[in-house]
């Protein structure tokens, strides 16, 4: 699969605009069809109240806060400990072809999947061409 990053920024959501403003880390893909684009974020034992997704000046805002379980406690010697705590925040800059009034956000098992609605007059259309 490949993408035509500058279209995609250009015209739906700039993935990499506020990348150096990021706290925290979080895995995340984003995909497109016709349609919809599509922003999924692991969020593994965050607590659903604790995660906020708004659209703020055309952006999209997306943070929240993975608290510490109780098995971590100080005076615990940890052979491994690549989980991460504490706030988190990825911010993307939306295009003018999204319908922003439209977007939804659904979190399961650990998952955030946003669905942003491309405009209609907006989308993509792939041409088939005959030969004759």
């Amino acid at each position: 699969m490949s993408f035509r990053l500058d279209y995609f920024a250009d015209e739906f959501i700039d993935i990499s605009s506020e990348s150096a403003q990021e706290i925290g880390f979080t895995a995340m893909d984003v995909y497109e069809n016709n349609e919809n684009i599509y922003v999924q974020i692991e969020l593994a034992g965050v607590d659903p109240k604790e995660i906020s997704v708004t659209v703020s000046e055309n952006r999209l805002i997306i943070e929240g806060v993975k608290n510490e379980p109780p098995t971590r406690q100080p005076g615990l010697t940890y052979h491994c400990a690549e989980c991460s705590f504490g706030s988190f925040r990825r911010m993307f800059a939306l295009g003018s072809a999204i319908d922003s009034q439209r977007i939804e956000a659904a979190y399961r098992n650990g998952i955030l999947k946003i669905k942003i609605p491309k405009v209609q007059d907006r989308k993509s259309t792939r041409l088939n061409s005959s030969h004759t």
